[in-house]
């Protein structure tokens, strides 16, 4: 995992801190056993063959099985007897998100869902390197490797305006209006493809006044960066709408509205023996619901 990860002998045998030209042997030992060349070399860099890309895979949920065990004693004295990692939305769980956790802990109340809030990349990162069983992901998203896929639903985009905003007095609030206005938006580091990808829908190709990103990724803190400030209008989600929010309102987009998909991924390797049970719960959720998902 070190040579694939650092893609060079010579660093993963400093990360090891082991020799590198032990290392080279043990890498030939094991390819020797396993009958196939795990690396491409040349003098830069190695890369991952196929063959090598199958066996990290595997190797990935060894040590991340190997590092639970520990952990696993301690739940046992919980009285848990299983575990389940997954990796959420650091900006807050969506309803259907949030439904699903609950209708999971009720119906398997023995094992032990551990939840580790992060964005996009980092939720994918997680879960492409096995320390995650499943992730929340927003659409567009890409990965090194095709996972499954289940959508739980859309999530509404939202305008997050001043009570004093001439828009406030609006129902809905026409998209043309958008560009006459400084926006407050996520910075786009967070989610480069989904941000772009919101952006893209909201603004259709044009440029607003400005755009304003913002500093601290909480729901409430760009509210009240939109309630400071009567001129700005905060980029939001419907789930936002339910908060606290003196001095602002929250009003949808003229039609067709904006929204952005959401649902869980997970690959058929994991360190988990848990995924097939919470994938079935999550499929209930949807197939009671009326955005029914599909997974891919």
């Amino acid at each position: 995992m070190a040579v694939a990860d650092a893609g060079h002998f010579g660093r993963a045998a400093q990360r090891l801190r082991i020799a590198q030209s032990g290392l080279s042997q043990q890498i030939k030992a094991l390819e020797r056993l396993l009958g196939t060349a795990l690396f491409v070399r040349d003098t830069r860099h190695v890369a991952l063959t196929p063959a090598g890309r199958l066996f990290i895979e595997h190797a990935r949920v060894v040590l991340e099985l190997a590092d639970r065990a520990e952990q696993s004693v301690r739940l046992g004295e919980r009285g848990k007897t299983g575990w389940i990692k997954v990796a959420t939305n650091a900006a807050g769980l969506s309803p259907a998100m949030a439904e699903l956790l609950n209708r999971y802990r009720e119906r398997y109340p023995h094992v032990e869902v551990e939840l580790h809030p992060g964005f996009g990349p980092q939720n994918l990162e997680a879960l492409e390197l096995r320390r995650v069983d499943l992730a929340v992901v927003t659409l567009p998203t890409e990965s090194t490797e095709p996972f499954n896929y289940l959508r739980l639903g859309w999530i509404e985009i939202l305008a997050i305006v001043p009570q004093v905003h001439p828009l406030a007095s609006l129902d809905r609030i026409p998209r043309d209006e958008l560009v006459h206005h400084p926006i407050l938006t996520l910075p786009r580091s967070v989610n480069p493809r989904v941000i772009d990808h919101m952006h893209d829908v909201l603004f259709e190709g044009r440029e607003p006044l400005s755009l304003v990103e913002a500093i601290d990724m909480a729901a409430t803190a760009h509210i009240s960066m939109v309630a400071e400030d009567a001129k700005l209008i905060g980029v939001g989600f419907g789930s936002e709408a339910e908060l606290e929010a003196p001095g602002v309102v929250f009003r949808s987009f003229e039609e067709p509205v904006p929204r952005i998909e959401h649902g869980i991924a997970w690959f058929d390797t994991h360190a988990s023996s848990f995924v097939d049970t919470f994938v079935g719960v999550a499929r209930e959720l949807v197939g009671s619901s009326s955005d029914a998902g599909a997974a891919r």
